[in-house]
């Protein structure tokens, strides 16, 4: 397996099946193996139901880990390591503001240095002013 995308779930009943659809087209054109592991965080929503219908659509490509209760993000992504099998790991968000396309940069980044860590850096964050501020001082600490 070469690529393990790993993605918490919460509340993205509307996004993870357009993302996962742009994963899996993304990676058919890169000609190279992948699954998704979707971490469900407890969310308010449909969204389990949605994960376990891409689940039965494409069960060799995609995990699902359902959460006793609402983790977190940074914990939803730990338990996602445990399960993925790939030999590099991406992480996303579920809501659409990384683009799956842009993941060939982070490859393409990879194999020029064969990195062993390799991450993108939005320049425009679309997040609350709160939010983005916040983010912007917990990282220049």
């Amino acid at each position: 397996m070469n690529y393990s995308i790993i993605i918490p779930v919460y509340n993205g009943e509307f996004t993870v099946e357009p993302l996962f659809k742009r994963l899996y087209t993304f990676f058919l054109t890169m000609n190279t193996s992948f699954e998704v592991v979707f971490i469900y965080d407890c969310g308010k929503d449909n969204s389990w139901n949605v994960l376990e219908k891409l689940k039965y659509e494409y069960p060799n490509l995609i995990k699902l880990i359902k959460l006793s209760r609402n983790f977190g993000q940074h914990n939803a992504l730990i338990c996602g390591f445990e399960f993925a099998t790939g030999d590099f790991l991406i992480t996303m968000d579920e809501d659409l503001q990384h683009a799956p396309e842009d993941i060939i940069k982070l490859i393409n980044k990879q194999h020029e240095g064969n990195y062993d860590v390799v991450y993108g850096k939005h320049e425009d964050l679309k997040h609350s002013f709160f939010r983005n501020t916040t983010s912007t001082i917990l990282k220049n600490q």
